[in-house]
């Protein structure tokens, strides 16, 4: 399991490549996308090095996403905790820190069950279409979830699944490909077609079209602990993961 989740570590560390521009850092990487402004995984600093001047480090990413127009954030790699010290300098640095501490993750470890059927239509996409954004994508989501779908479709390293009933899209997902693992991400169903066993169907369907292509294991991370019954139909069991997201976000001054 250890390995595992050092493989699920980098591999977070680089999908927003798949779907930002990004330049790199002696200690880190920056994200960003000023097409995408809102979505906080197209426009974050990862600070890899953890022996860096942390204080410096901040310095630098809040100049250069201000220049972007663009909020300053930094994440850290997933791990157990983030030492005090680090903490105090981030908030002297004027950052605020948030932690994601209520991650599951699960990983693919039995086939899929194959609950595709008429007449809903499941099929693979290759163009982001606009009307999904008044189904499947909403909640807030509408603002900025279609830049990084439009750049997955298209994508030689992601997969973009749609599932269409009459014609109109209800869910969707998409499976983002990393050299020695790979993510399913960006679950959503339509706030009309929820609990109807659509995202259900749709994840099946993605899962089992990876398991007949690919060989590198299949992992998810979700903050919900209801969508677990959703991913076990797909084949997926919880792992045994205690690392947190560590976030810190430029204070506003008011």
């Amino acid at each position: 399991m250890e390995k595992l989740t050092e493989k699920i570590t980098v591999n977070e560390i680089n999908a927003p490549a798949e779907f930002s521009e990004f330049q790199k850092r002696s200690w880190g990487i920056l994200y960003f996308d000023k097409e995408n402004p809102l979505n906080f995984g197209s426009n974050h600093a990862i600070v890899t090095d953890r022996s860096a001047d942390l204080f410096l480090v901040a310095g630098e990413v809040k100049d250069f996403y201000l220049s972007k127009g663009l909020l300053p954030r930094i994440e850290f790699p997933l791990c157990d905790r983030l030492e005090q010290n680090r903490l105090e300098t981030l908030k002297k640095a004027g950052f605020s820190v948030e932690i994601k501490d209520n991650l599951i993750c699960m990983v693919k470890t039995s086939p899929s069950k194959d609950l595709c059927q008429k007449p809903l239509i499941i099929s693979e996409e290759t163009d982001f279409d606009k009307g999904l954004v008044g189904t499947a994508i909403n909640g807030g989501y509408e603002n900025f979830l279609p830049g990084v779908l439009k750049k997955l479709a298209r994508s030689e390293n992601a997969n973009f699944y749609v599932s269409r009933l009459f014609g109109d899209g209800v869910s969707l997902c998409t499976i983002e490909r990393g050299k020695e693992i790979s993510r399913l991400s960006n679950v959503l169903t339509g706030e009309g077609f929820r609990s109807t066993g659509f995202g259900s169907k749709t994840v099946c369907f993605a899962a089992l079209k990876y398991e007949e292509n690919f060989e590198n294991p299949l992992y998810l991370l979700t903050e919900n602990p209801l969508a677990q019954r959703l991913y076990r139909l797909a084949g997926f069991e919880r792992t045994d993961f205690s690392k947190k997201l560590y976030t810190a976000v430029l204070e506003e001054k008011e």
